[in-house]
Formats: structure tokens, C-alpha cells, sequence
């Protein structure tokens, strides 16, 4: 047998990606589903839309309504209404669900609307820029008896399974440490990312 290699277990990982079962996902009850903010990883909640034929797209809200009416206009979400104004996207919707991807300083306060109206939600990272506002989503999320999610895909990934399921083992010993960096050139960026109050702590070099 072949010594296994970090390309094959990542070319495996692909082929097993490919072969997975495509077969839509049905549930047990139709989920209605509201969007607050278009600036996050949006199409991590509309794109597998496609293959859950029970969750429904039914309300956008973003103040850059363009946006909303261009996403709106998709093949699969013609009958989403758009806001302009999130609150009231929440007020008059009868919602199951809230996917949560404004700007990072504004994510908290969307986060404890919904959840003040006993809304499951799933946000984009992070759910607050600073401690303050992560402790009160964190109290409002057990006080309301919601469920909360985020935006990380990866770790459905077939490697970083595999390889959480190697550290769970042991077989790697006692993992002490973990460092990783993503770095991004700031001048490319949207005016929301170059700013504390709507990104968080920003490192300009």
C-alpha cells in the first residue's frame, strides 16, 4: 500500500465531495426563512436552497435595496418580499429562521432582535465586535431558547473532519497549540471593512 500523502488525502476528499449523495433534503415542515444584510457570505444560505425544497426564501432585508431586489429576482426566490429596514422585515413576517450577514458591528444588535422574538438564527462571524455584545447574544440566545449557528463551512469539510477526528483520537498526541493567518490587501475592500465600528479591529499595513 501507498504511504498516504497530503495530496491524496485532499484528492479524496474531492472525489468523496463529488460522490456525495445529491438527493433533496426533506423535512418535516416547511421553514420560512428571512435574510438580514447581503454584505456577509450570503450564498452560504442561498445556494443549498436549491436542495432543500421545504425552506423558503420569504423576506430580504438590506439597506442597499438593489441588492435585495437583485437577489430577490433569482429563479429561486420570486416571492421574497424586500425591506428596506430589518424591524420591520421581523415585525410583519411570520418567520422560523433568520440568516444573519450585515455588517460585523451591526450583527449583534440583528442577532438580539431576533432572538427577542424567539427566532432561530444563523450569523455570519463574528456574532460581535466587542465582549460586551457577545455576552448579551449569548444571554439572550439561552433566555429565549433559540438555537444559533454561524457561518463555518469548513469544518463540514471532509479534511478538517478528518483531521478533527485525529486530534479527538489522540493520535497525534495533545494538540498545545494552533496558528493560522488569512490576510487581505485593505485598499480592496469595502468601505465597511476600514472602519471599527462596522468591521471590528482592522490592522492597516
Amino acid at each position: 500500500m501507498s504511504p498516504l500523502s497530503r495530496r491524496t488525502l485532499l484528492a479524496g476528499g474531492a472525489a468523496s465531495l463529488a460522490l456525495a449523495d445529491t438527493t433533496p433534503v426533506r423535512l418535516p415542515a416547511k421553514v420560512r426563512l428571512g435574510i438580514i444584510g447581503l454584505v456577509g457570505h450570503t450564498s452560504e444560505i442561498t445556494a443549498p436552497l436549491a436542495s432543500l425544497p421545504d425552506v423558503e426564501l420569504v423576506a430580504v432585508a438590506d439597506p442597499d435595496r438593489a441588492a435585495c431586489t437583485k437577489l430577490a429576482a433569482g429563479a429561486h426566490f420570486p416571492a421574497a418580499t424586500v425591506y428596506d429596514d430589518y424591524r420591520a422585515m421581523l415585525d410583519r413576517e411570520k418567520l422560523d429562521i433568520v440568516g444573519v450577514c450585515n455588517d460585523n458591528g451591526a450583527r449583534a444588535a440583528a442577532v438580539l432582535a431576533c432572538a427577542e422574538r424567539k427566532l432561530h438564527i444563523v450569523a455570519e462571524k463574528p456574532l460581535a465586535v466587542n465582549r460586551a455584545d457577545f455576552e448579551r447574544v449569548r444571554s439572550a440566545v439561552a433566555a429565549n431558547g433559540i438555537k444559533l449557528s454561524m457561518l463555518l463551512p469548513m469544518r463540514f469539510a471532509p479534511q478538517f473532519a478528518a483531521m478533527r477526528r485525529i486530534v479527538q483520537n489522540g493520535e497525534i498526541g495533545e494538540v498545545a497549540q494552533i496558528e493560522s493567518q488569512k490576510s487581505y490587501r485593505t485598499q480592496n475592500w469595502e468601505k465597511w471593512k476600514s472602519r471599527y465600528a462596522s468591521y471590528g479591529l482592522v490592522r492597516i499595513r
